[in-house]
């Protein structure tokens, strides 16, 4: 009776969903994750395991564990990725029954499929500039440009290694701000003075496309590491007058709202659709395919 309780404990307290089956596919013993899972009330003991999901791979993984052999899949549940490690249990050359293990792995596949996407996101965009060097250096080694156009190309190949230097220095932020144990100090900033020195750099691209920079606010501390959030507050601001047609407004503001420090950035711009917003912290996400790379 000891140890049942405290078999029961631990179960309990599990995140994974745990089930014990026999021979004949009824369940001996379950803990409350599992239910959750599942969304059901709990099952009696003695109900067969396919009244869970009548699934084929389901009955297929079920009936691969109770014919003696490890089975493992991937169950889409209410909208969750709940993965399946079933294990036979064997008492001599017999299968007894099997242990079921169900495990919430959303998150981790979510992950998984960013870091795919970023991966193939940044491999086209260093493929991108490296293409135009090349391209332009092998007419100029072929000797395929007249004199008159050499200064034209040389441009061209030191912008696109400009540009393929900017693209390598924030990757090699990104990889820094991923490590934990991040060494960058945390420290009082004056968020309105950051935003004085972003208008300051962004007015003349501003200026250039005929759009008023505003900024408003006051002096206003938070902690923070200076260098990560000036990049922040800088990336915002440089995307509204980015995605701001000639003429437009782009209006700046630090200081305090209510009873907390704030800093945000309106603009009368292209706008994200509702159904975008929430992928606005992918990483080289970008709502409109269609504009230029420049941009």
């Amino acid at each position: 009776k000891q140890q049942q309780e405290e078999f029961s404990l631990i179960t309990e307290n599990m995140q994974e969903g745990l089930i014990v089956i026999d021979r004949y596919t009824m369940i001996l013993s379950a803990n409350s994750s599992a239910w959750s899972l599942f969304r059901v009330d709990k099952v009696s003991q003695g109900e067969s395991v396919y009244c869970l999901d009548r699934a084929e791979d389901f009955r297929h993984a079920i009936e691969q564990v109770l014919g003696g052999e490890h089975a493992e899949l991937i169950l889409k549940l209410n909208g969750s990725d709940i993965q399946l490690i079933a294990n036979p249990v064997i008492r001599g050359q017999k299968t007894e029954g099997a242990v079921i293990l169900f495990v919430n792995v959303t998150e981790k596949l979510e992950r998984e499929n960013l870091r795919r996407e970023f991966s193939a996101n940044v491999s086209h965009e260093l493929k991108t500039p490296l293409m135009s060097i090349s391209g332009y250096a092998e007419l100029m080694m072929n000797g395929m440009v007249g004199e008159d156009k050499v200064p034209e190309f040389s441009g061209r190949i030191y912008h696109e290694a400009s540009r393929l230097s900017s693209l390598v220095s924030d990757i090699i932020q990104l990889s820094r701000l991923d490590e934990k144990n991040s060494d960058m100090p945390f420290e009082a900033v004056d968020i309105y003075e950051l935003a004085e020195d972003i208008v300051y750099h962004l007015q003349p691209s501003a200026e250039k496309k005929q759009i008023s920079l505003v900024l408003e606010g006051e002096h206003v501390a938070v902690r923070g590491i200076r260098q990560v959030l000036y990049e922040m507050f800088y990336n915002i601001a440089d995307n509204a007058i980015r995605y701001t047609d000639a003429g437009g407004t782009v209006r700046v503001f630090a200081g305090q709202e209510g009873h907390h420090p704030c800093y945000f950035v309106e603009d009368n711009g292209i706008g994200i659709p509702k159904n975008e917003q929430r992928r606005i912290f992918e990483r080289f996400y970008r709502v409109d395919k269609s504009h230029s790379r420049q941009t």
